[in-house]
């Protein structure tokens, strides 16, 4: 929630928000849920370590010398930022492939200069006078071609032109099959390709471009189909930067949105699927474990007004332990949560005062003392690592917090 806090409100999330709406000129309290409204998500209370050929040795050494630099054990820390540099070795990865794509780039540019202009090819082909051959000599291809032959196959340069889907291919042959280099263009699914071929097919390298919707996609190919790394443009100027399997966004990838909202991290068939960080044009922004575009798992969640989350999620909402820091206020709330509002035993700190009791769709239902909220803790059978967060005091939840900035 962006905007001033409430500093009479004691943790009390429902005056906050009607705080919040009655001196912010009605603005919305996000619901992350607007983002991608029909996912599939399922909770996973475990937390997802992408597979990865990053060695032992490299972890170790980065979290020992982590956890050199911090004063306090934290009970959540090794497992998020062994999450953390994973991520980083793999986004270290992706760059190293844009690099590849620019060389690829390059090659093909290489080949397009080696035809020379196939402008001047056509025009030399028609002023030679080569055959037109019938559609009738090859009925099983239902096409037409305007080029060299050799032994009546297509050999060197020609163009194959289909009426009925109203394709034409400009390009290079051997032996009847299309290498090298092409143009290519489909009037009846209104797109155009150019780039690399090989067995007839898309090749590494390649440029399409859809002019119905107005789609460009420059990046890796295979067998007609998107493979690699590879930039997409869409008609509102949004761009998706990264890795693709099967036609598919899939792997480490960047979108920006053309609001200026992004989201940096893994994909799985077109969805934010893993590991990545989502930043929203408010300045605005959440880290943690997706699942089918929704926040799952553990997640950290920052408000522009230094207002910090770090706990757990289920479907983009703050659900199951999570402790909510701020900055400006000196407040703090560890405890429970059900659909983003407190819900459960809690413990709440303002200018270091502390309050143990319990809430209920983000009002506080009763205050109790120290020795019976520990006692419930314990009724419910805490973990221990919860157990220690309840235990610490400002200082100490201000540092656990600190710990996860680069999550």
């Amino acid at each position: 929630m962006g905007g001033n806090i409430c500093k009479n409100c004691d943790g009390d999330s429902q005056k906050e928000e009607q705080y919040f709406q009655e001196n912010m000129n009605n603005q919305n309290n996000y619901n992350y849920s607007r983002i991608f409204p029909n996912s599939r998500a399922t909770f996973q209370t475990t937390m997802k370590i992408p597979e990865t050929s990053i060695n032992n040795e490299t972890i170790n050494k980065s979290i020992s010398k982590k956890n050199e630099n911090s004063n306090e054990s934290n009970p959540e820390s090794d497992s998020n930022k062994l999450n953390t540099i994973i991520y980083n070795y793999k986004l270290n990865l992706l760059i190293s492939s844009f690099r590849k794509l620019k060389k690829m780039k390059d090659e093909a540019h290489k080949i397009i200069n080696l035809k020379k202009n196939l402008k001047e090819k056509i025009n030399l082909i028609i002023a030679e006078g080569p055959e037109l051959i019938n559609v009738d000599l090859f009925p099983e291809q239902n096409y037409n071609y305007l080029g060299n032959l050799f032994q009546e196959k297509e050999d060197g340069f020609g163009i194959q032109y289909f009426p009925k889907s109203e394709a034409k291919y400009v390009g290079y042959f051997r032996n009847g099959k299309r290498i090298d280099f092409c143009l290519f263009e489909n009037k009846s699914k209104f797109y155009t390709y150019k780039g690399l071929v090989k067995k007839n097919f898309t090749g590494k390298y390649g440029i399409y471009y859809n002019y119905e919707k107005q789609i460009t996609y420059e990046g890796e190919w295979l067998n007609n189909r998107k493979e690699g790394i590879g930039i997409e443009i869409f008609s509102d100027g949004s761009k998706y930067q990264g890795e693709h399997k099967n036609g598919a966004k899939d792997g480490i990838g960047i979108y920006n949105w053309n609001d200026g909202s992004s989201y940096e991290g893994e994909w799985k068939l077109n969805l934010m699927d893993g590991y990545g960080i989502y930043k929203f044009k408010d300045g605005s922004m959440c880290a943690g474990f997706w699942i089918a575009n929704e926040l799952n798992g553990f997640g950290k969640l920052i408000f522009p007004n230094l207002k910090c989350y770090v706990g757990f999620f289920e479907n983009n909402y703050k659900n199951g332990f999570g402790i909510i820091f701020w900055f400006k206020d000196n407040k703090a709330f560890v405890g429970y949560w059900k659909n983003n509002k407190q819900n459960g035993l809690g413990k709440f700190i303002h200018n270091k005062k502390i309050k143990y009791g319990s809430w209920k769709d983000g009002t506080k239902e009763n205050l109790i003392d120290k020795n019976e909220f520990y006692n419930k803790l314990n009724e419910q059978k805490t973990p221990n690592n919860y157990l220690k967060l309840f235990e610490m005091d400002y200082d100490g939840i201000k540092q656990y917090i600190q710990n996860f900035d680069d999550f």
